[in-house]
């Protein structure tokens, strides 16, 4: 199956030394591709929002769409911002309403200047994309029903900037406890291991559907811990909270805190953590239900929970959207750790963030 390798051709717009450019968003990505743009020797105009909360940042001025020259609406205009709160598809409405032609989105940003802007979850050169359509399409035979496969699709091409409207789709499921992952586990009571607990959400969203016998939430953010603990204790869970990061080995790790559930692994960062290793936490206990959301870190934790994925299937719901080769890495990874696995794709946020790999065990595929 070739389902992903018949991309249409599309030219990544750049942005060349000495053109005058607007960024459009005022936050922290914004602000970095504004960085990136000067120290190319591109003659940033200033910031576009929506609603300024402040006439200039950075030394540049903020402007309102309406605050815009002619002049500067036929000007390049970089889309600065990145996450899933604002859907792509809306944002390009307000700047083509606004009269801006030459609109450069995130991907098109970082195919000139990833060097500066660094690791931004899954963002990648549609040409680095396009290089890896053989990784895609294995994954893609690999998904077990027509939504996943669908997802998956639509996701590359909106990533490629090809189906921008996908910026606002999300599944219908709830996230990680539904139908595909709740029926194979029988109702009975759970093992429960959560990698990136935060404040307890989760744990809380999975009481509601299912019995619990046991939890193991991991959360190294010191500022999440504070508010995960009472959290539990409040809920009444049997749960034990650890302030640890999961990887593939017992070690020192640099942390960048206090971002609430952005709180991540950062070689740069100001806090020192420590990780553990799943397989020896757990100790040969049964776990049922493995959820892992750790900005980045999930092929580590997968690798250190290697004995208990084989020895006890679990139920596992993996982000896969933190890297951009997270949609084939991490189902060959767990190919290789424990054969015998349907995979899902579900996506639950905006903009393609919050996609989740379900892999749920298949009694009729194992020996």
């Amino acid at each position: 199956m070739n389902a992903l390798n018949n991309w249409p051709e599309r030219d990544t717009p750049r942005v060349a030394p000495g053109e005058p450019a607007w960024i459009f968003g005022t936050g922290n990505f914004g602000r970095a591709v504004a960085r990136a743009c000067l120290a190319q020797g591109i003659a940033v105009q200033g910031f576009v929002q929506t609603q300024p909360a402040a006439a200039d940042v950075d030394g540049l001025p903020v402007r309102t769409w309406s605050e815009l020259l002619t002049a500067d609406r036929a000007m390049a205009l970089l889309v600065g911002i990145f996450n899933p709160a604002a859907p792509y598809d809306g944002l390009l409405r307000l700047a083509h309403e606004a009269g801006c032609k030459r609109i450069l989105m995130p991907w098109d940003l970082y195919a000139q200047f990833a060097q500066e802007l660094g690791w931004r979850y899954w963002l990648a050169s549609p040409e680095w994309l396009r290089a890896h359509a053989a990784d895609l399409n294995r994954c893609h035979e690999r998904l077990a029903d027509e939504p996943s496969r669908v997802c998956l699709e639509r996701v590359v091409r909106f990533r490629l900037g090809l189906d921008t409207d996908y910026a606002s789709f999300m599944h219908p499921e709830p996230r990680y406890f539904n139908e595909l992952t709740l029926p194979p586990l029988n109702n009975r009571a759970l093992n429960y291991v959560d990698g990136g607990a935060y404040n307890g959400d989760t744990l809380l969203d999975l009481i509601k559907v299912s019995p619990l016998q046991q939890a193991w939430l991991f959360e190294p953010d010191a500022a999440n811990f504070a508010k995960l603990a009472p959290n539990v204790r409040n809920a009444g869970c049997p749960a034990s909270c650890l302030p640890l990061a999961l990887s593939d080995s017992y070690k020192l790790l640099r942390f960048s805190s206090g971002q609430g559930e952005s709180s991540c692994l950062d070689q740069n960062g100001s806090v020192a953590i420590m990780a553990a290793v799943l397989d020896d936490v757990l100790a040969g206990q049964r776990v049922d239900f493995i959820k892992l959301d750790i900005e980045g870190a999930e092929e580590w934790a997968l690798k250190g929970a290697a004995q208990s994925i084989a020895a006890h299937r679990p139920v596992l719901a993996i982000s896969c959207y933190h890297h951009p080769h997270d949609l084939w890495a991490l189902p060959d990874l767990l190919d290789h750790l424990a054969p015998a696995y349907r995979y899902y794709l579900r996506l639950h946020a905006f903009n393609s963030f919050e996609l989740v790999l379900y892999a749920i065990p298949d009694e009729r595929l194992q020996a």
